[in-house]
Formats: C-alpha cells, sequence, structure tokens
C-alpha cells in the first residue's frame, strides 16, 4: 500500500485523525445542499477528489496521488459504490430522479439528503459500504435525522421531535409512519424477485399500504419490462440471466411477499 507518512494535509489545515472531529474537506462537503452522483461515491468512499491529481483520505487526511495502488483501490470501490446507486430502485425511478435533481454549473446534482438516503435504506445489507462519520454528522446536524430515521437536529442544537413529518427531501416518511416493513436482504437477487423486492421497499420507505398479491401481479404486468404474460397459476417472464422464458407461481409469488415484509 502507499505510503502516506509524508504526504498528508493534517500540518497544513491544523487536523489531527484522533481528534474526534470530522475532516474539514468532509464538512464542507457535508455544508452543501447538493452533491453529483460521483461526488457522492467519492464521499461514501471515504474520499475528496478536488483535485484531479490526489485524493484526500478522511479517516487519516492523507494524500493519495494519483496512479499509486491506493488510488486505483479508492477508485474501483468508487465505481462499485456508483453501481449500487444506479441500480437501486430509487435511482431507477425517473419520476424521483427528476425530481431529485437539478443542474448546477453544466453538472446534474441531487439532494444530498437523498442520496445519503439511498446509501442508508436502499442498499442490500450484503453490499452495503461503511460510512463512520455518519453519526457524527447526523449529531452536528449536517445529515437530516429523516434520513436515518431519527429525531430532527436543527443547527446543532436541541433535538426536536419530528415523528409527523414526512421527509420532503426524499419523499421517504418516518420509520414511526411507515406501515409495513421489509427484512434487509441478506445475499444476491436479481430479475423478477429483485424487482418485486424492491417495490415492496419503495413502497414501505414512502409510507404506503403493504400490497396484496393482485396488485403486485397487476404492477408486473405495467411496469416490469420483462413480463411476458401470466394466466391463473403463472408468471412467464424473460429471464436476463439465463437468456430465456422462465415461469413463476403465482402462488409462490404471495409466499415471497410474506417471507420479506414483517
Amino acid at each position: 500500500m502507499f505510503d502516506t507518512k509524508h504526504d498528508d494535509l493534517r500540518g497544513d489545515i491544523g487536523w489531527n485523525p484522533s481528534s474526534g472531529k470530522l475532516h474539514p474537506d468532509l464538512m464542507w462537503k457535508l455544508n452543501q445542499k447538493n452533491w453529483s452522483l460521483d461526488e457522492a461515491c467519492w464521499i461514501f468512499a471515504g474520499y475528496t477528489d478536488t483535485d484531479p491529481m490526489r485524493l484526500t483520505r478522511y479517516s487519516d487526511g492523507a494524500n493519495v496521488p494519483f496512479g499509486s495502488p491506493d488510488y486505483k483501490y479508492a477508485q474501483e470501490e468508487k465505481e462499485r459504490i456508483k453501481r449500487l446507486m444506479e441500480r437501486s430502485s430509487a435511482f431507477m425511478s425517473m419520476r424521483m430522479v427528476r425530481v431529485m435533481s437539478e443542474e448546477e454549473d453544466g453538472i446534474v446534482k441531487y439532494s444530498k439528503n437523498w442520496l445519503v438516503s439511498i446509501a442508508v435504506n436502499w442498499i442490500a445489507e450484503y453490499e452495503k459500504f461503511p460510512m463512520p462519520w455518519l453519526d457524527k454528522a447526523y449529531e452536528e446536524g449536517r445529515i437530516s435525522g429523516k434520513v436515518l430515521g431519527r429525531p430532527e437536529i436543527v443547527d446543532s442544537g436541541p433535538i426536536e421531535m419530528t415523528g409527523r413529518a414526512y421527509a420532503s427531501a426524499t419523499a421517504e416518511v418516518d420509520p414511526a409512519k411507515r406501515l409495513f416493513k421489509v427484512k434487509p436482504l441478506q445475499k444476491e437477487m436479481s430479475g423478477i424477485r429483485r424487482w418485486v423486492y424492491d417495490l415492496l421497499v419503495r413502497r414501505s420507505l414512502t409510507g404506503k399500504h403493504q400490497p396484496t398479491t393482485t396488485a403486485i401481479l397487476s404492477l408486473i404486468e405495467c411496469d416490469y419490462e420483462h413480463y411476458k404474460k401470466h394466466d391463473k397459476t403463472e408468471i412467464f417472464y424473460y429471464d436476463e440471466l439465463s437468456d430465456e422464458e422462465k415461469t413463476w407461481k403465482i402462488d409462490t409469488l404471495k409466499k415471497f411477499i410474506q417471507h420479506w415484509v414483517e
């Protein structure tokens, strides 16, 4: 790994990783209302990319120069996180993307709290990435408590309970207002099953009622791009992994919903 002993910013900015304070670059980022997707993914990976020839690592303030092994590792992690974000059902909903995005100086940016919410709530448990700065950012009022399912903190001051409030930046409701919960995903899931799972998560987070099997079947028919047809007992769909038509029994779909909802 790259030796960062003599190549860091600690002397330049007077910051010490043992101080218990967030890195100044990270605090500056957290004070912004909107982030680009690339910017957010660098932050989630633990770096600032403000200099094109180096990264700044939040954990110890070290500079990571372009071309070094550490830089390559950081870039791979950033791209992995970006793929997870882009394939989340939140990002795949064009309506939500339009609502949450705006253009700044020719760059598309999104609500910071919405992006953090995707990372916290919409990524499967086995794919999640650590964000050790998140609790501190919440305590300092730099991240909305609604995103984390906690009381809101306003201007780093007293805690204000917002149990009845809707998360305006994300269209999500506070946990107390959610009508059902979905169990965390612990292993890989793809195809129509992942689509239905993400649908359940989306409805849970936005405060909608738990859908019936009939309602989900109707949504599959209308919105699932690989749907072919269905009869009284089975759904016929195209499976991308096997490149062939497959079936899913409607009774199995019902059991699938019952398994994941709590």
